[in-house]
């Protein structure tokens, strides 16, 4: 497959997993993946996002700079494939995200009283979320004949528009596959199975939590559901 980029002038984190996914997926079949006439600054920041593993750049002439560490601003692309890698990723993203409130200090000493800073703070309940969703996605969508499926994410800060965007794309079964016949869905849209999975102690796996210490019970989504939903106030 040969890609035409020469037209290309912006990729958002979403975009960043979209591409990601559907590189490795011709390659996992074998297939050989062409992008060319990326201009220098686009095909620049691509290459520091980790986005061409595998993917051969042809008339592409990236801007190469000296690769600092953005934790505090960027995610680059990542592949997820288990509860190790699952982890670091939410690590990542939280620090991205944390990295992007205003007035945090990286830098603060801990309280004294319970050996946290704000950094913690802020980023405990993130990270949890970000935590829950990622196990989602890779035991859920590991469903109905679709075992090998992998989740990609990418974050990204834009200062000048005091934005953070963070993307997570799975090529799993889906929710709608996960619940089919679970006892509480009422409609056959994905919409009705999302607003199903939202609901208390409604699971179609319990027993395939990435912890090995706990089992699925059921309420990660609704737990995150409520924290979202807390965080508005």
């Amino acid at each position: 497959m040969v890609l035409d980029a020469s037209g290309l002038k912006f990729v958002d984190p979403f975009g960043l997993t979209l591409l990601g996914a559907g590189f490795q997926e011709l390659i996992t079949w074998g297939q050989r993946v062409v992008v060319h006439g990326l201009s220098a600054d686009v095909g620049g920041y691509l290459r520091r996002m980790d986005l061409f593993a595998g993917v051969e750049l042809r008339d592409c002439a990236p801007v190469m700079t000296r690769r600092r560490n953005r934790q505090d601003a960027l995610v680059e692309l990542t592949c997820i494939l288990d509860r190790d890698t699952a982890s670091d990723a939410a690590g990542r993203l939280t620090n991205a995200l944390v990295g992007a409130v205003p007035g945090v200090d990286r830098d603060e000493a801990p309280d004294q009283m319970t050996g946290l800073t704000e950094v913690d703070r802020l980023g405990m309940p993130i990270q949890y979320v970000l935590s829950e969703l990622l196990e989602n996605a890779l035991t859920h969508a590991r469903r109905v004949g679709y075992q090998g499926a992998r989740v990609w994410v990418a974050g990204q800060y834009y200062p000048t528009n005091d934005l953070v965007r963070l993307a997570v794309t799975d090529n799993g079964c889906g929710f709608l596959a996960t619940l089919r016949n679970h006892p509480d869905l009422r409609g056959e849209t994905h919409r009705d199975a999302i607003l199903t999975a939202m609901k208390p102690r409604v699971s179609c796996n319990r027993d395939l939590g990435l912890r090995e210490d706990t089992t699925n019970e059921g309420v990660g989504l609704t737990t995150v559901l409520r924290r979202a939903r807390a965080a508005r106030h």
